[in-house]
């Protein structure tokens, strides 16, 4: 499961279909904020047209793209115009921009708000009129020019009487509407053009025009086959000697940019493959919600779902029919839920659904979560020749005039929903503070979000620990030792890895921290070099091994380095390779074919470790420190240590003890005949970091039996 905490891709499909819309128009589009009315992106078109580059846009606002007389009404019509809701469509006609070249272009602009990426931004949509106003103008003259410009404009064009009667149209008119111009010339407009219902407004438009001057609407027109068509319709005044004898009327066909318009602000609210809505929308609405529950004592409740068995369908049978998998149970929920309230099923990321119930209670948004948990259960998923049961854990936390925030609210929602799922899964958890479940799972989300924010702000810093021979025949041999990661809160304080790994685990944020370290360790190696060095051992998550794609990372970063691979030791824990053990197979026969080395680290803590050793080549094994700590003491430990100290020698293996921290436990291990050891009576963590790397200090064997002056933090 991927808490709201850690979602990075989830809108992934629907960004892309956005951004083909976007870039691919041939109209000059961009998006700004209407607050700041800074660019936030521009495509190709609005590039050719304006001749500002995209990098150049990116540091302007609309303001810049107005000539100096146009400042004014800009900042008028930015004052007069109302705020919109979201998705609102917006036309307004005859503004002038300034090209990067000076010169000054007549537009028209459509433009959309929506909310994307969690902020409100407006769409805006861009038509060159310069060539129209060219045309209105020269009717004014009645002269040889005009008439060109009239036949030959693109923009469809339709000279009306007094009574709008046609007396003349161009050929884009005639192309637009089906219509020759014998067919037209003398029938009232209403009889040609006008859809059933619309005269009387076609009529208005035209009485305005010839009253006010110029007028703009947005309309429906009919072609000569019947469809409907979406249009610009601008009328102007015919006047002779300053007598108005009729009616100039211009039509654009808008129905592909309205379509491209509506696509747009549809794809930036809804999850691609399901139809609901997506993470943002959901987010959208429920701040909606929390805002109406502090102005009224009726509240409202929120259900988090999570699916139990997705992955075993994605891995058994394939993403497309985990797709598929996930439209049915998309349904099978909606139908679960009041009519009134399925409109804010969403899906939020992978297998997580989400719902707001209005003026609910927590009982009976419970009752509606057992209801969903129950639908889920009895549908099977039929794919080829297999068929699986699913089931989902549900989260329920009530929305009041008390919810602190959006944030706190989905955060007490996974929480539940975690807590669902840990005690048996297939159940519904309602959020309770006191409930030490969840205090503790609220307490890991609260770590997973500083450690994004650590690896946003680079906040790891590594420590080593040395790794020492402990028999004679190891003398001489270069130095080795184990790379420890730290995290670094907001206060500049070390955190250790026991207190946010488990949690960089549980959200599946572990890959990223290995890919960081990974790259830390080689920049750190490049930077002060080889030289007296004979290995470095770098930990990997289990994560970490079955994430796609990670062993190519490693084989880029190492590439890149220009390091010889034999410097660096992947540990992998046992129990994370026994748990992934084909993929473990996989990732050690590729590690090992580059020449890295591979310990198996906590060895002898599985159930069948032993078993397991047949099929893992691996170059070390790192002894338990459980079976270390009291071996002096504990004659089953040593027993245990004994055991696979000699199980390594028979592999031809090397042992490493960890975990050393008396003068008892290293007389044991040496007379066990163990390989290397390390601990902190050996040597204590130290920073790794360019005051002192391990292979610029003296080299360290055990001639006391440790070093004289074990290195502090």
């Amino acid at each position: 499961m991927t808490p709201q905490t850690v979602h990075v891709a989830a809108a992934a499909t629907g960004d892309q279909l956005f951004r083909d819309l976007f870039t691919r128009n041939p109209l000059p589009m961009w998006l700004f904020d209407p607050g700041s009315l800074q660019f936030l992106e521009v495509n190709e078109a609005a590039v050719r047209k304006y001749g500002w580059t995209r990098a150049e846009f990116l540091t302007m606002s609309i303001r810049d793209i107005r000539p100096p007389d146009e400042q004014d009404r800009l900042a008028n019509h930015l004052r007069q115009s109302p705020d919109a809701p979201a998705t609102s469509y917006r036309h307004s006609p005859g503004w002038r921009h300034a090209l990067k070249d000076g010169t000054v272009v007549w537009v028209d602009i459509y433009s959309y708000d929506f909310d994307y990426g969690g902020r409100t931004v407006r769409l805006v949509m861009v038509h060159d009129v310069s060539e129209l106003r060219q045309v209105a103008e020269g009717l004014h003259r009645q002269s040889a020019y005009f008439r060109q410009l009239f036949e030959n404009s693109p923009e469809a064009v339709v000279m009306l009487d007094q009574e709008d009667k046609v007396v003349d149209a161009n050929r884009a008119f005639q192309a637009l509407f089906l219509y020759t111009l014998e067919e037209l010339r003398g029938r009232l407009v209403n009889d040609v053009i006008v859809p059933e219902g619309h005269q009387r407004e076609a009529t208005a438009l035209s009485l305005t025009a010839r009253g006010a001057g110029a007028v703009q609407r947005d309309t429906v027109r009919r072609r000569k086959d019947g469809k409907l068509i979406e249009v610009s319709a601008l009328g102007y005044p015919i006047t002779i000697e300053g007598a108005q004898v009729g009616v100039f009327a211009i039509y654009r066909d808008v129905t592909e940019s309205k379509r491209i318009a509506s696509a747009l602000a549809y794809h930036s609210t809804h999850d691609p493959l399901t139809g609901l809505i997506n993470r943002h929308e959901f987010e959208r609405r429920t701040r909606d919600f929390l805002h109406r529950a502090t102005r009224s004592s009726r509240g409202h409740a929120l259900l988090y779902l999570d699916l139990d068995q997705f992955k075993m369908v994605n891995d058994g049978s394939g993403h497309d029919a985990g797709d598929r998998l996930l439209v049915e149970l998309a349904d099978v929920i909606r139908q679960q839920l009041p009519e009134t309230d399925a409109a804010t099923l969403s899906r939020m990321g992978g297998d997580e659904f989400a719902a707001v119930l209005s003026g609910c209670s927590l009982e009976e948004a419970a009752a509606t979560g057992q209801r969903v948990v129950e639908a889920l259960r009895a549908h099977r998923f039929r794919w080829d020749d297999r068929q699986y049961a699913v089931s989902a854990s549900v989260g329920v936390v009530a929305i009041t005039r008390d919810s602190q925030s959006l944030t706190a609210l989905l955060s007490a929602a996974d929480a539940a929903c975690f807590t669902a799922k840990e005690h048996g899964r297939g159940r519904v958890q309602v959020f309770s503070p006191d409930d030490r479940d969840v205090q503790r799972l609220r307490g890991e989300l609260s770590w997973a979000t500083r450690i994004m924010d650590a690896l946003e702000r680079d906040r790891f810093t590594l420590f080593f620990q040395r790794i020492l021979p402990i028999g004679g025949e190891q003398a001489g041999q270069g130095e080795k030792f184990e790379v420890l990661v730290r995290m670094v809160d907001d206060r500049g304080q070390r955190v250790l890895p026991g207190l946010f790994i488990p949690a960089a685990e549980r959200y599946g944020l572990m890959p990223a921290v290995d890919r960081r370290v990974v790259s830390r360790v080689l920049a750190q190696l490049q930077r002060r070099g080889p030289q007296g060095l004979d290995w470095v051992s770098v930990n990997l998550s289990g994560l970490s091994l079955g994430e796609e794609g990670f062993a190519a990372f490693i084989r880029d970063q190492l590439t890149r380095s220009g390091l010889p691979p034999r410097l660096i030791c992947f540990e992998i824990t046992e129990t994370a390779a026994i748990a992934n053990l084909s993929r473990a197979l996989t990732f050690i026969h590729e590690m090992r074919g580059l020449g890295c080395s591979i310990a198996l680290d906590d060895f002898g803590s599985g159930m069948s470790s032993f078993n397991y050793l047949k099929s893992l080549a691996v170059d070390y094994l790192k002894i338990d420190g459980s079976f270390i700590r009291d071996m002096p003491h504990n004659p089953l430990d040593c027993a245990m240590a004994e055991a696979i100290a000699r199980i390594g020698r028979v592999k031809g293996i090397r042992t490493i003890a960890e975990s050393v921290e008396t003068e008892a436990a290293l007389a044991k291990l040496r007379e066990l005949d163990v390989d290397f050891v390390q601990g902190h009576l050996l040597h204590v963590p130290q920073p790794w970091d360019a005051a002192d790397t391990p292979a610029e200090l003296p080299h360290a064997g055990l001639p006391g039996g440790k070093l004289d002056s074990p290195l502090g933090i």
